[in-house]
């Protein structure tokens, strides 16, 4: 059987390639592919793909191909609609390992199984298929990072089996808590709405992106909800994460980079520098050298975009 891969994917592989350092036109090549095919074509051959893998991983190694898979989490459209969304982790781990994988990565079997706080999941290559043992590399990367997009720390990623047709992923999730466990009546009951319709636009996104439609990026709603509203006894209200605008909707709209938009988010939500470089997996020092620029585009920006106008106010007084 011919197995074939959306191009969408192997773009997002060459983005990541390019925001790594690497030069991404000389492992296009040593797959037989150019950038212009990529923008026709819906799909290319699984060889190719895994030439382009295997030309990355020849050359830069498994520390830098797992970094590899970082950058493609951020890179892909399906994934990188789930930034800024309030949803589970484990929910994340299901969609990204789960039954949908299987639409997604036919050339492969693959098997997930639950723990406490843990998933293992195992994947082995088809008969007959062309193996790649970068690609599991770069799932590496990518499984560690995921927590990222909802602001949580990294997983505990180990493959105690790892070859060039099978592997074994054995991931521990981070804690989480949703900031609706603070509230209670009908504060609570207005967050979980929100936090079941972004869970299906992350569905609905997945979908999408598997026919080749493009991806939607959610506007928030004007104003403060019920949560973000003052509390009696309170001078300013406070910004949860259903009105700061997720990842992808503050670059589009106040054309903020993708670490910009991210080192925003994390902050307006209340994080301080410290914790806001932890949990990016930056620097203090580049969260702080990207903070007036993030204001100042935020406060330019107000007047044509969704963010609620305490976000600014907010970001001014992050030490």
């Amino acid at each position: 059987m011919q197995y074939r891969v959306s191009t969408s994917i192997t773009r997002s592989l060459v983005i990541a390639m390019e925001r790594l350092g690497a030069r991404p036109e000389e492992h296009l090549a040593d797959a037989g592919l150019t950038l212009a095919a990529l923008t026709r074509a819906r799909a290319i051959p699984w060889e190719a793909h895994v030439s382009l893998l295997e030309s990355f991983g020849a050359r830069h190694g498994r520390e830098k191909s797992e970094l590899l898979g970082v950058e493609y989490a951020y890179a892909f459209p399906a994934l990188r609609a789930i930034l800024g969304t309030i949803l589970p982790i484990d929910v994340l781990v299901y969609l990204v390992c789960g039954p949908p994988v299987e639409r997604l990565w036919p050339m492969y079997e693959t098997t997930l199984t639950r723990g406490r706080q843990s998933f293992r999941w195992e994947s082995r290559l088809r008969t007959g298929v062309l193996p790649s043992l970068t690609m599991f590399h770069t799932t590496t990367g990518m499984l560690r990072a995921l927590p990222r997009m909802l602001g949580l720390r990294d997983c505990l990623v180990e493959t105690p089996v790892l070859t060039p047709t099978h592997v074994t992923w054995d991931i521990g999730l981070p804690p989480q808590r949703f900031l609706f466990s603070r509230f209670r009546g009908e504060d609570a009951i207005d967050v979980l709405r929100q936090a079941e319709r972004d869970l299906e636009a992350v569905f609905r996104d997945v979908r999408a992106q598997r026919s080749g439609a493009p991806v939607s990026v959610p506007v928030p709603e004007a104003g403060p909800c019920a949560v973000c509203r003052p509390r009696e006894g309170e001078e300013t209200p406070r910004a949860c994460e259903r009105c700061v605008p997720n990842v992808p909707t503050l670059e589009a709209t106040y054309r903020l980079t993708l670490t910009e938009a991210r080192i925003a988010r994390q902050l307006a939500l209340g994080s301080d520098v410290a914790q806001t470089a932890k949990d990016l997996g930056l620097k203090a020092a580049v969260v702080r050298r990207h903070h007036a620029r993030v204001v100042e585009k935020l406060a330019t920006g107000l007047q044509h975009g969704p963010a609620a106008p305490w976000i600014v106010p907010a970001l001014r007084e992050v030490r």
